[in-house]
């Protein structure tokens, strides 16, 4: 009974992974890191339940359990790698991946292959069992478990310290995520070391509700397409407007201001590129060619771009200033900052009038006391 228990468990949980892979692959349509990642840390999942899941649908049979181990074994070693890269990137918006970074997969390496060779040595398992009392680990199993903890830790204090920085301690979306990779995390953490009597199925059962996490933390915060929520806030209330875009000109954040500003709603530009936006009927009218030909002469240089334009639909005159953002020398996009300077605009029209009227004046007044003085 509680191996079939077990079974609809871990089988809810594989459906979960499935639909939430294919969700994410299809709606999710520009490709970014975070979400490749997370398909990734998907797929290791997927595959640590599914030698699970084999193990009791083959339980009555000949076949070693510890061959559905093996099978398992690949999403255990590399899920931690791919976690905290999952973090690292939800943290800071995107990661420079360069040579340094694949030294993280040398031990999940190590691991794999010690575990498919385990009757060799059994420097991994030295007794193989699917209730967690009965199994006696190898000698290099601590370096295993305490490098995949270590990772998974480094992952949960990037989530920790991102929320607190970014949208304070209780924000509900990093309240799920991090929620949702502690719970398995722990009850592996709890089989592992036999602190509580559990089965091998323990962990790969709690990815349910893992999955039902993440399936909030996506569908209801947008965890794919997040941005920080406090510093959201933040620029909203900021009197100029803001543009930032991808490699491609598509439009990946603004604030409330260019919303007012122009009369837009949020998913009317979101992920539309800004040509795009101006060809339509609206009140955005821009020269794009003049646009395009000044973004594209900062996209490799560290320089900004200042020049004043009027949106004739709206009757306003705008300071336009357009710059890269960079972080550890990674592109992340186009800031483009739009002041309106069109009172400033009125304010000097007028003074020029003034003192158009002013010269004008003193000309007429210059010119009275001349004829003055000739009548005298």
């Amino acid at each position: 009974m509680e191996n079939i228990c077990s079974l609809i468990a871990m089988t809810i949980s594989e459906i979960l992974i499935v639909i939430l892979f294919l969700v994410i692959l299809f709606t999710q349509k520009k490709k970014t890191q975070l979400k490749n990642t997370f398909l990734i840390f998907l797929i290791f999942i997927f595959i640590w339940i599914l030698g699970s899941t084999l193990q009791i649908l083959f339980q009555n049979s000949s076949i070693d359990p510890f061959k559905f181990e093996k099978i398992s074994g690949i999403g255990v070693h590399f899920s931690p790698v791919a976690f905290l890269a999952l973090c690292a990137i939800f943290a800071r918006t995107k990661i420079k991946i360069n040579k340094k970074n694949f030294v993280l997969l040398i031990i999940p390496i190590i691991s794999t292959i010690l575990l498919l060779t385990n009757e060799n040595h059994h420097l991994m398992f030295i007794k193989y069992s699917t209730n967690g009392n009965e199994m006696i680990y190898g000698k290099y199993f601590m370096i295993h478990s305490l490098y995949s903890y270590g990772l998974y830790f480094i992952g949960m204090f990037y989530l920790l310290r991102y929320t607190v920085k970014n949208a304070g301690f209780f924000s509900r979306q990093s309240f799920l995520l991090f929620t949702g990779s502690a719970i398995p995390l722990v009850a592996n953490f709890l089989a592992t070391f036999k602190i509580i009597p559990l089965t091998t199925y323990t962990t790969p059962i709690s990815f349910t509700f893992m999955a039902l996490f993440y399936s909030l933390a996506i569908f209801k915060f947008k965890f794919i397409s997040s941005s920080p929520i406090a510093l959201q806030r933040i620029v909203d209330r900021i009197s100029d407007s803001y543009l930032i875009l991808d490699e491609d000109y598509r439009i990946t954040d603004f604030n409330k201001t260019f919303l007012n500003t122009f009369s837009f709603k949020g998913e009317q530009i979101r992920n539309k590129t800004l040509f795009d936006l101006s060809n339509k009927p609206n009140n955005f009218k821009i020269d794009n060619d003049f646009f395009k030909k000044n973004i594209d002469s900062i996209k490799n240089i560290d320089k900004t771009v200042y020049f004043d334009q009027t949106v004739t639909p709206i009757q306003k005159t705008f300071s336009i200033e357009i710059n890269n953002i960079y972080n550890n020398k990674n592109f992340l996009g186009i800031l483009i900052l739009f002041k309106d300077i069109t009172q400033h605009k009125i304010d000097i029209q007028t003074i020029e009038e003034n003192q158009e009227i002013l010269v004008e004046q003193e000309r007429l007044a210059s010119l009275g006391q001349m004829i003055g003085r000739y009548r005298t």
